[in-house]
């Protein structure tokens, strides 16, 4: 019982920190604070919403090239969230500077990391 309410505990305690963390960085969100939130010196709901967001952009990107006669980018399939996060990071840190939305600077790096043949 006590193994139970200490896992219930622990996960009330990382939804709340990633709940707090999309709050803080969810509306017009940019490359330079998408930059920072994604350092990997940064840990916890951090990492994870950085995660979560590009793995979004991803899904969101491939959703809509369906149909079409290209595909903005071509992540192979089985690639990790964990090499999809450090192949985006390594171009958006280049940018940090840009206050251009971090999802236009996420599809950009995308293209750049993982070309289509």
């Amino acid at each position: 019982m006590r193994t139970l309410c200490a896992l219930v505990m622990l996960v009330a305690a990382s939804t709340s920190a990633m709940a707090g963390a999309y709050e803080k960085w969810n509306s017009n969100l940019m490359i330079n604070q998408l930059a920072e939130i994604c350092d990997p010196t940064e840990a916890g709901a951090a990492q994870l919403y950085c995660t979560y967001y590009m793995m979004g952009l991803v899904d969101g990107l491939v959703i809509s090239s369906i149909g079409q006669a290209y595909a903005p980018h071509c992540v192979p399939e089985g690639t990790s969230s964990q090499t999809v996060r450090r192949a985006v990071y390594e171009r958006i840190a280049a940018w940090s500077a840009s206050r251009k939305p971090a999802a236009t600077g996420v599809a950009a790096a995308l293209s750049a990391a993982f070309p289509c043949p």
